[in-house]
């Protein structure tokens, strides 16, 4: 038997009163059926928000979602202790430059010719775009990690491809990884701020083309 806690991440006085009252009605919703003479087996009713604030709706098991990839419920920073136990995002979103060209000043990139340059540049292509959930609200205002440095995100994320300025003196190599993002760089919550969402967002856009790599550390 289980229940939904629909504000339970939030911590305002209101909602949190009123997700208190919901567990409430639920305890005795339970109470009810077990007086029935019906067993409602395992009962359940925190998701992430309720497991890090409300103790009392965790009844005999749990249920967190987006706690499993390392990220705070609340609105808020995780690294603000009084938002609940401390998360650190573990999910990684990587690519590789399939392509690097260069280009001259004046010369455009990608669709519509958002992104003009300035001076003579190498391009790079990572072979991800928005098809993968790699949202196209990030022209322009994102940028990637390769071999330890961060590379801007230029021109119109297309469905499957983004372009990257290497700079006039490259240092990438084809076939180096890109971090989009991830543990030590940006992560999900970053690219939520830009694109105006949240991070459950972000992490469940990720498209089941895109391989998935589960790691033990």
């Amino acid at each position: 038997m289980a229940t939904h806690l629909s504000a339970a991440d939030s911590l305002k006085d209101e909602d949190m009163a009123f997700t208190a009252g919901q567990i409430r009605i639920f305890r005795e919703t339970v109470d009810l059926v077990r007086k029935a003479g019906i067993d409602p087996g395992k009962i359940h009713a925190a998701n992430s928000g309720a497991v890090c604030f409300h103790e009392d709706s965790y009844f005999d098991i749990v249920r967190p979602g987006i706690m499993l990839y390392g990220y705070s419920p609340a609105s808020a920073r995780p690294a603000e202790k009084r938002f609940g136990p401390v998360t650190r995002p573990i999910m990684e979103l990587v690519s590789t430059v399939t392509l690097i060209k260069k280009i001259k000043a004046g010369e455009s990139v990608s669709y519509n010719r958002t992104w003009t340059a300035k001076e003579d540049t190498y391009i790079g292509n990572l072979p991800v775009g928005y098809a993968d959930g790699l949202p196209r609200l990030l022209s322009n205002k994102y940028n990637v990690m390769i071999r330890g440095k961060k590379y801007p995100l230029i021109g119109n994320i297309c469905m499957d491809q983004c372009m990257v300025n290497l700079g006039n003196d490259c240092e990438v190599r084809r076939w180096d990884e890109a971090v989009i993002f991830g543990p030590g760089f940006t992560d999900a919550r970053d690219i939520a701020d830009i694109t105006g969402t949240i991070p459950y967002e972000i992490l469940c856009n990720i498209n089941r083309r895109v391989p998935r790599v589960y790691t033990e550390n």
